[in-house]
Formats: structure tokens, C-alpha cells, sequence
């Protein structure tokens, strides 16, 4: 079972979970548990019983039927659209104030928090401050920074740790199955739950690695060997149609990242184990001695900028790239 995996996995986490705060921000890693905890504290919100979740009251019903009247799940990762101050208008706040319909309690849970606008944020605030009785909010994030810190400072906040290869695994055999190579890929391509398993979105994973691999190795060419032209043809990525151009470039960024951590493992570890792209080890090793760990450092400095001007002031996905490249090729210079 996912959830007493993610109990086993996060104990500290659930020994947090105690009602006494009414507005908590859980964060860490995408695929850690944050969403699945989420909703197993949701339930025993909600419970009629003394010992919650029951599974078994009228509210534990609703609940897992998805039918509970009490309980809001605002998914903005599904829909940035909703991470807009129109949806917290009309969804939101007219309900903040509404007594509970089924028992006492009412959850708000915003899934993808680091996606909500700023004024979405603002419009909050005075029901984070002072929020009404029995009336609980849960934001979810992969990127607590993102948080305004007028929410931030007024949150509990709960901190989920990254989840280690093998209990990945042992999740995914026991709801997707698949064989050990089947299950490596799926762990080194981030792709832990069930929904975001498919055939589309296992291609799409793998023409993300596979384009940032080459790009890590046309990018640090000599000046006489390396195509401009093509370098920057690398970076024209639009494998998933659901998402957006901007979207898609903050992908292919952190799919490069995910890349160079291992090459950096390699540079200062024996351990295979360490490594999250296992399954194309060759391959990395092939650009081991390309990457020195001063190189990457600096690399890593770039990268981490490029994806925070991304996903925070929502810069030109173009120009970024363009930026980022010619950092790269400036740090050739000194070599």
C-alpha cells in the first residue's frame, strides 16, 4: 500500500500531524508522499470518530468517494489557470466563511502552490492570519522559495525528504509492476505515481534525457568543432503538448541538472548506488572527464538561475536558454 510506504519513509513527518496549527505547508521533492499525506490528514480532519480515518464514518465515506462537501482540492499543477486570484474569488473565499455542511471542519488543500500568483497569494492572507474556527489549510510545493514570505511566516511548515531508490521502487512494483530494468527507468526518468505513468509520458521523459545528453555533449566543443547553430537547435524543446513552451524549457533544464548531479557523483564517489540516471551510466562516463567538478560548480551555478528566472519571473524561455548557453561557452574560456 502507497500511503503506509510513505508513513514508513517519512516518520517525522507524520509525527507533525497533529491539528494544532490551522494553516501548514508541506514541501520537498515531486514524488516524495506530499499529496497522498495531504489527504490521509485531510481525512482525519474530517473523521466523526476519535480514532481517525476510520474508513468507516459517513465523512470517511465522502471522502474517499470524492463527494465531500467540506473538503477543496484546488490542483494547480493539473491547471495553472487556477492558481489564478479569480479561482481563489470564486472558489475559495465564499466558502471560507461557510459552515461546515457535513461535520465541523473545513480543508482547503492547494496542490502546486509554488504555481499561485502573487495576488493569488495576497487575497489570502487575511483568512491565513486569522483563519475562522476549524477551517485548515494545506499548501503543497516542490519549491518552498517560491512561497511569499508573508505566507511562508504564518505556515507550519513541514518538510518531506527525498524518498531512496529502493523504497521508490518497491511503491511503483507494488501499484505499476514491470520488471527491475522497468522500474529503474521509471525511477531515473522522476516518474514515481501511477497517474503520471503511461506510455506518452515515459517518451516524453526519455526525449528529455536523451536531448539534454546531447546537448551536454555538443555544448563544451572547441570554438572550431562545436555548430551554433545546432547547440541551440538542442534547446528547442516542445515534447510535451499539454505544457508550455516555458514549461517545457524548465524540464529540459532540470533534466540537464539531473544529468550533471550524477556526473558529479561519479567525479567524487565509487558508489554506482549514488547514482539516479543508473540505467545510462555508460553514457555519463563517456562525458565524465569533459565536466571537471570546478566546471560543473560554475554550470550548476547558471543552471539553477536559469530555472528560478523561469518558473519565478517568468522570463523568455529564448533569451534564458540563449543566456545560458553563452555562460557555458564563456566558462570554456578560462579552461
Amino acid at each position: 500500500m502507497v500511503l503506509e510506504n510513505i508513513k514508513n519513509a517519512q516518520k517525522s513527518v507524520f509525527e507533525q500531524l497533529d491539528q494544532n496549527a490551522k494553516i501548514y505547508l508541506f514541501h520537498g521533492p515531486s514524488g516524495v508522499g506530499k499529496l497522498e499525506t495531504a489527504k490521509f490528514f485531510s481525512r482525519k480532519i474530517l473523521c466523526e470518530s476519535s480514532v481517525s480515518p476510520c474508513e468507516n464514518c459517513l465523512s470517511c465515506k465522502k471522502f474517499n468517494s470524492r463527494t465531500h462537501s467540506d473538503f477543496l482540492e484546488i490542483s494547480i499543477i493539473d491547471d495553472k489557470k487556477k492558481g489564478r486570484i479569480e479561482t481563489i474569488r470564486k472558489e475559495v473565499l465564499p466558502r471560507v466563511y461557510q459552515k461546515a455542511n457535513e461535520g465541523i471542519s473545513k480543508v482547503f488543500l492547494f496542490d502546486g502552490a509554488d504555481h499561485m500568483t502573487l495576488a493569488s497569494f495576497n487575497s489570502l492572507l487575511k483568512v491565513i492570519e486569522e483563519p475562522p474556527p476549524n477551517t485548515f489549510f494545506i499548501f503543497l510545493t516542490s519549491n518552498l522559495y517560491s512561497i511569499p514570505i508573508t505566507v511562508l511566516s504564518r505556515c507550519r511548515k513541514i518538510r518531506f525528504r527525498p524518498l531512496k531508490r529502493d523504497v521508490i521502487k518497491k511503491i511503483l512494483s507494488e501499484n505499476y509492476g514491470g520488471g527491475e530494468e522497468d522500474l529503474e527507468k521509471l525511477v531515473s526518468l522522476n516518474l514515481y505515481d501511477e497517474e503520471s505513468i503511461s506510455a506518452d509520458r515515459i517518451e516524453i521523459a526519455e526525449r528529455f534525457r536523451k536531448r539534454s545528453l546531447l546537448f551536454l555533449n555538443e555544448v563544451l566543443k572547441s570554438s572550431q568543432e562545436v555548430d551554433p547553430i545546432k547547440l541551440m537547435s538542442l534547446t528547442v524543446v516542445k515534447f510535451d503538448n499539454t505544457k508550455t513552451q516555458r514549461d517545457n524549457t524548465i524540464s529540459f533544464l532540470i533534466s540537464i541538472r539531473s544529468l550533471l548531479r550524477d556526473v558529479l557523483v561519479l567525479h567524487i564517489s565509487s558508489e554506482e548506488l549514488l547514482l539516479w540516471n543508473i540505467d545510462i551510466e555508460t553514457d555519463l562516463r563517456e562525458i565524465l572527464f569533459d565536466w571537471d567538478e570546478p566546471f560543473l560548480i560554475k554550470t550548476f551555478l547558471v543552471l539553477e538561475k536559469a530555472i528560478k528566472d523561469l518558473h519565478d519571473l517568468n522570463t523568455n524561455s529564448t533569451l534564458t536558454l540563449e543566456s545560458f548557453v553563452h555562460s557555458i561557452r564563456s566558462f570554456l574560456v578560462g579552461r
